[in-house]
């Protein structure tokens, strides 16, 4: 057994994950402090016998006291203290599978909270929403990163106090040097994001975005250059030249001449977009959609909506669907079926009376599965050299009772 002993006056330590022992010497625990991540023990071995104050430092000793520190292993610390992979790194990643280009123009998305000092991403939490109960989980599970995917930063903060709910999360990731980060509308509209998850509740012939995301890319650009013959062209050799001037040089006239333009349309990303049409390869009842959304989203009750001239056994072979709030993409949308987490009361009315079905499963029950499936894919894309776990303290705030 190895032991390393560090002697120490007048200096602060902090030691991970360490076991301290020594023999043949009369040692007191001066103070055993446990701090997230971090278990510190300052053991004193003392000249005189009084105690001093407790303090979590050793600047307070004179110089007739000095302590020892041992520690076990310091070599298997050597290694945990190169575990997980630079934030830089794991942002790389989540960009390669939605870019936040992709993200609505209102959204906020991307890096929220950055620590100053950054420090090895080994364990990443992941939630839909971050309440102050998944906050605490993230703490007692030593979280370096948390994935949001609803921004807890969308208004702007005028403060960081302890006086609001939200306030106090971004505190807490300050002092705890936790990084956030949020993709919410990049995920909803990339291939394989939250749309494409909710539309496998069915068995589709096709699926297609409802809204084609266009690539505005400010940095890219096309230039199409195009050589006409001109008059030099054309010049022929003479065997002698007058000589006289016909024009002075200051009186040519030079002409700038467009000819014609052309436009080019933007083109849509292939599969990415906002909201999905899905054709069934062929048709189901109303009923059945509904056994199939309740257990595609791991949810024991939805809210139906049967339109206006149909009943229950009524056939379904096209499903609009959006995931969170849905008025805006599905309205106006010829379809079967609308599904969505919710819609105003108006519009649900509006879409029944148009022959049209409407399913609703609670805002963030509609979006919450995804991240089962993301997990594993968010650990493929960083080798499985990262934790990458699921909250289980985050749930819709709505219940049926």
């Amino acid at each position: 057994m190895n032991f390393v002993s560090l002697k120490v006056l007048h200096s602060k330590i902090l030691l991970k994950n360490c076991f301290f022992s020594f023999l043949n010497f009369d040692i007191k625990f001066y103070r055993q402090v446990h701090k997230r991540r971090l278990n510190i023990f300052i053991v004193k071995r003392s000249c005189k016998s009084t105690l001093l104050p407790r303090t979590r430092c050793c600047q307070h000793l004179p110089n007739s006291f000095f302590s020892t520190v041992f520690y076990l292993g310091a070599a298997e610390m050597a290694n945990k203290s190169s575990e997980g992979l630079p934030l830089k790194h794991v942002l790389s990643k989540l960009h390669a599978f939605a870019s936040p280009a992709l993200a609505e123009s209102w959204d906020n998305v991307g890096l929220l909270v950055e620590p100053v000092t950054p420090r090895p991403i080994a364990n990443i939490l992941l939630t839909n929403d971050l309440t102050e109960a998944v906050m605490q989980e993230a703490l007692e599970l030593s979280t370096d990163l948390i994935i949001s995917y609803h921004p807890p930063i969308f208004v702007p903060l005028k403060s960081v106090t302890t006086k609001t709910w939200k306030e106090r999360l971004i505190a807490t990731c300050l002092e705890n040097r936790i990084a956030l980060y949020s993709p919410h509308t990049s995920w909803d509209v990339v291939k394989d994001g939250v749309n494409d998850w909710l539309a496998r509740a069915f068995d589709n012939e096709k699926v297609t975005p409802l809204m084609p995301h266009i690539n505005l890319d400010p940095n890219s650009s096309l230039r199409v250059d195009v050589s006409v013959p001109s008059t030099l062209n054309r010049v022929s050799i003479l065997q002698a030249l007058h000589d006289r001037t016909t024009q002075a040089d200051k009186e040519l006239v030079y002409y700038n001449v467009f000819l014609f333009s052309l436009l080019c349309y933007q083109i849509p990303v292939a599969g990415h977009g906002t909201g999905r049409l899905c054709v069934l390869k062929k048709p189901i009842s109303i009923l059945e959609a509904v056994e199939r959304v309740k257990k595609h989203i791991g949810i024991p009750y939805v809210r139906l909506a049967l339109a206006s001239d149909k009943d229950q056994d009524s056939l379904i072979s096209t499903v609009a669907l959006c995931p969170g709030s849905g008025t805006s993409v599905l309205k106006g949308v010829k379809a079967d079926l609308w599904l969505t987490g919710e819609m105003f009361h108006h519009d649900v009315l509006d879409a029944v009376h148009k022959g049209t079905h409407v399913i609703l499963c609670n805002h963030s029950d509609s979006e919450r599965g995804f991240l089962t499936s993301f997990a594993d894919t968010l650990t493929k894309l960083l080798d499985s050299k990262v934790s990458v776990k699921l909250s289980l303290s985050d749930c819709d705030p709505l219940k049926t009772v």
